[in-house]
């Protein structure tokens, strides 16, 4: 068979996605991203090198594939590819197309899944815009303040207020997107330790309150629990707390409130937090896929924007990273409770 030419005549997705590679993984990883992918194949865009990477060159990628099959829902199926770089093209002085015969192929044809192309599509054109909206914002106002077009100091600084949000807010989508594929191909760290539920809920609130109170949703806090120490990584459990605040205020109309907290169960060795809202709900059919990654409801979607990936997020931190469990119970026009559950630290963990 002409490898090359079955090559050819397969249809290849296009998509944009972050890619890592190096000539040896121990080294350390460049960054690129995914232009396009086949079975066999892929090509990726990358900053220009004067010596790197080459046409011949050996290299191992690190990538994820968007996946959708009948009946299930869409995913990103994680791959770790060697191969041969086959073709090596400028784009600009600052970057280039590279393309990658890989040596083992895919499992699947990524651009010839049944249906695949306009649920990717859509899946993918909602991550875009997501990123591309603080992007805009971000040049609008520096070309403005470039431009000469601000002449008072007051003017200048909301402008850089906007700047600074805006920026925060990407960085933020840009940590979903990354920690997801981390957690997913195992390339995260899980640096675990006794941790207080309370305290980390307390600084949660702290950061969460301002947003919720433009749109004067009250936040109902808890009394301290005595021992609610559990064993994990303090900076996932931070994120996860806030993703599910955060998910809560957004989808709770002005006026609303949103009541966080704690319960221990000590026969079953067990620490679970529950965030209670009055927001929008969520369909009956709709519940299972709500942590499912890109999913969105889709009655809500004019209520917020969004990826799909925060609560996606939280499950792979819950129930990857730490052996616990996600739950949710919603009724439409009442609201909506989401939480989890974390095994408590043990009495040996928390002296040592």
């Amino acid at each position: 068979m002409d490898t090359n030419n079955e090559r050819r005549r397969e249809q290849r997705l296009r998509y944009h996605w972050p890619v890592w590679f190096a000539e040896d993984f121990n080294e350390a990883l460049s960054q690129g991203q995914m232009v396009d992918v086949s079975s066999t194949a892929a090509a990726f865009t990358c900053r220009k090198d004067e010596h790197y990477p080459y046409v011949g060159q050996h290299l191992t990628a690190r990538f994820s594939v968007p996946r959708f099959r009948p009946g299930e829902a869409f995913d990103m199926a994680n791959f770790t590819r060697s191969g041969h770089i086959c073709r090596v093209d400028d784009i600009n002085q600052f970057s280039r197309r590279v393309a990658v015969q890989f040596v083992k192929p895919l499992p699947f044809k990524p651009g010839e899944q049944a249906d695949s192309e306009s649920e990717t599509q859509e899946r993918l054109a909602a991550v875009s815009h997501e990123l591309k909206t603080p992007l805009a914002s971000i040049s609008a106002y520096s070309e403005m303040l470039v431009d000469g077009e601000v002449d008072d100091e007051q003017t200048r600084k909301e402008f850089y207020s906007v700047i600074q949000s805006q920026a925060k807010r990407l960085n933020r989508l840009i940590e979903d997107i990354l920690n997801t594929s981390r957690i997913e191909s195992g390339l995260i760290k899980v640096e675990k330790e006794p941790v207080s539920l309370t305290i980390l809920i307390e600084e949660q609130l702290q950061m969460i309150r301002s947003y919720a109170k433009e749109k004067n949703i009250e936040i109902i806090g808890q009394k301290p629990i005595v021992f609610d120490q559990v064993y994990a990584d303090k900076d996932m459990i931070s994120q996860v707390i806030v993703n599910l605040l955060s998910n809560a205020v957004k989808y709770t109309p002005c006026g609303g409130s949103i009541k966080i907290e704690t319960e221990v169960d000590e026969i079953a060795g067990l620490a679970r937090v529950s965030v209670t809202d009055t927001g929008v709900g969520i369909p009956e059919d709709e519940i299972e896929h709500v942590f499912d990654k890109f999913y969105r409801v889709g009655a809500n979607k004019k209520q917020a924007e969004g990826t799909g990936l925060g609560l996606n997020l939280v499950k792979q931190i819950i129930e990857k990273a730490h052996d616990g469990r996600v739950f949710v119970t919603s009724k439409p026009g009442v609201g909506s409770t989401f939480g989890f559950e974390l095994p408590l630290a043990t009495a040996e963990v928390v002296k040592a």
